[in-house]
């Protein structure tokens, strides 16, 4: 494998928050490699009501990927991850999640100095999905390292 440095930008201009998430091409490469050819990528971003701090968009990229997999519950804040068989999601972590189920490893990790935004765009697009029923635009693109 080529060691490759890759860094996305994930974008909510309703709530006017920006991330930035290095892929983590030594998980799976395959997987990354589908998501990166996919972006940018704009949708809506919506939360999870019974299993945790767990954020999630649909995307674009459908196919069976061979990859290792953990349960949801040790997917550390910041993970972003890659449904591509039956949700066809990203899916971002930004604290517990309740349900053991198995997952992907992650194909991004939120970078350490955007966590706290990260949490408060996860309390946003909870209370958007719960209460206000509005929707909340997400985009991810690709972008140079740690740029803001």
């Amino acid at each position: 494998m080529t060691e490759k440095t890759t860094w996305i930008e994930i974008e909510f201009p309703d709530l006017d928050a920006k991330l930035q998430a290095q892929m983590q091409w030594d998980h799976n490469e395959e997987m990354c490699e589908a998501f990166v050819n996919q972006l940018p990528l704009e949708t809506l971003m919506l939360h999870a009501m019974s299993s945790g701090e767990e954020m999630y968009a649909p995307t674009t990229v459908v196919g069976c990927f061979a990859a290792d997999q953990r349960p949801l519950t040790r997917y550390e804040r910041g993970s972003v991850t890659l449904m591509t068989d039956n949700y066809k999601t990203m899916d971002i972590y930004y604290g517990e999640i309740s349900e053991p189920l198995p997952g992907p490893e992650p194909v991004a990790v939120v970078r350490a100095e955007d966590l706290d935004v990260l949490t408060k765009v996860g309390r946003e697009v909870w209370y958007a999905n719960y209460l206000t029923h509005e929707g909340v635009r997400v985009t991810v693109s690709e972008t140079p390292a740690g740029s803001n």
